[in-house]
C-alpha cells in the first residue's frame, strides 16, 4: 500500500472554510478518480484531535504516532494523497486572539500535530484575512460557541493593530521544521477557488467538480448582532434558545441589513497597511508558497 500524502487545512476561521470543507465533501467520487480521500472535521474530530491533547498531557509519543498510522491507513484507503481538515487545530473561536497573537496556543497544538503525524512529514495549507473583517466576523462566531459577551469585552484582551498573520505563521513553521506551507488569501478565494483546489489536490481540478452553490456560514447582520444584545440583557441564553439562528432569519447579512463593522475608517486603513506588510512577509518565507493563479504544491 503506498505511502500518502498528508495534507493539513487548518483553517482559518471565517476564511470561506466551510465552504471548501463541504465543496471537498460533495465530490468524493471525483477526488477518488484522482486517488484523494478527505477527512472533514466531524471525522477528524472524532479520530485524529484528542491525539495531539494526548501528547500535551505526557502521552508516550510512539504510541501516539503507531495510532495515527492506523488511523492514516484507515482514513487514505490506499489513495495517494489525504486531506485533513479541522480549523479547529490552531484553536477555538472563543479564545482566537491574546495580547498580540492571533490563535495564541496554535504553535504548540499545530506541533503536536505535526508531530505526531511525522511519519508522513504532512503539509500544511490555510488562508489568512483582512483583520478589519476577520475580527468581526470572528466575534459572531464565537457567540455560537460560549455565553454572550460584547464585541468591546471579545476583544479586550487583545491590542488589535498588533496581530499578524506573519507573526502566526512563522511560528507554525518553526513549531514544524521543514514542513511544506501553501496560504492564500480570503479575498482571493471567489475569484480563485479552482486555482486554490488544484493546489491542495496537487493536480488539476475535474472538469465535473461542483463546488457548493454558497457560503455556508456568512456572518451576522450588525442589526441581528444588536437583537442578541438585546436579548441576552433580558436574560436570554441567545444559545441554548436558538436565537442566534433566530436573529439571523430576522436579519439576514445583506443590503438591507449589512455586516457588523465596528471600525472607523483610520482604523480600517492600519488593518489594510498591516495585512499588506504581513502577506509581503509570508511570501517571503522559505518553505511557504503564497497563492498566485496556477500555484501548485510541488
Amino acid at each position: 500500500m503506498p505511502t500518502p500524502t498528508i495534507v493539513l487545512h487548518l483553517g482559518a476561521h471565517k476564511t470561506a472554510t466551510s465552504h471548501l470543507q463541504k465543496s471537498l465533501q460533495r465530490n468524493g467520487t471525483a477526488l477518488e478518480r484522482m486517488g484523494v480521500s478527505f477527512l472533514p472535521p466531524a471525522h477528524y474530530r472524532q479520530t485524529f484531535a484528542s491525539l495531539q491533547i494526548e501528547l500535551r498531557d505526557g502521552a508516550d509519543i510512539e504510541n501516539l504516532r503507531r495510532t495515527a498510522k492506523h488511523l492514516v491507513r484507515g482514513a487514505a484507503n490506499g489513495k495517494r494523497r489525504l486531506i485533513l481538515s479541522d480549523e479547529n487545530i490552531m484553536g477555538n473561536m472563543p479564545r482566537l486572539m491574546k495580547e498580540n497573537d492571533i490563535y495564541p496556543w496554535a504553535r504548540g497544538r499545530v506541533g503536536r500535530t505535526v508531530r505526531i503525524l511525522s511519519y508522513y512529514r504532512p503539509e500544511i495549507c490555510l488562508a489568512v484575512r483582512n483583520l478589519a473583517g476577520f475580527i468581526p466576523s470572528a466575534y459572531g462566531e464565537a457567540l455560537r460557541h460560549a455565553p454572550y459577551r460584547s464585541f468591546e469585552r471579545f476583544v479586550s484582551n487583545a491590542d488589535l493593530h498588533a496581530l499578524s498573520w506573519a507573526r502566526l505563521i512563522g511560528k507554525l513553521a518553526s513549531a514544524a521544521r521543514e514542513t511544506k506551507f501553501f496560504v492564500w488569501r480570503y479575498e482571493d478565494y471567489d475569484a480563485h477557488k479552482t486555482d486554490i483546489l488544484q493546489a491542495l489536490l496537487n493536480a488539476a481540478c475535474p472538469d465535473d467538480f461542483d463546488f457548493v452553490g454558497k457560503r455556508t456560514r456568512p456572518g451576522l447582520s450588525a442589526r441581528a448582532l444588536e437583537a442578541l444584545a438585546d436579548w441576552s440583557a433580558k436574560g436570554h441564553d441567545i444559545r441554548g434558545e436558538r436565537l442566534i439562528g433566530k436573529a439571523e432569519e430576522l436579519y439576514p447579512t445583506g443590503e438591507e441589513w449589512p455586516p457588523f463593522d465596528p471600525f472607523t475608517p483610520n482604523q480600517r486603513a492600519i488593518f489594510d497597511a498591516n495585512y499588506q506588510r504581513d502577506w509581503d512577509e509570508i511570501k517571503a518565507m522559505p518553505d511557504v508558497a503564497a497563492f498566485h493563479a496556477q500555484t501548485a504544491m510541488n
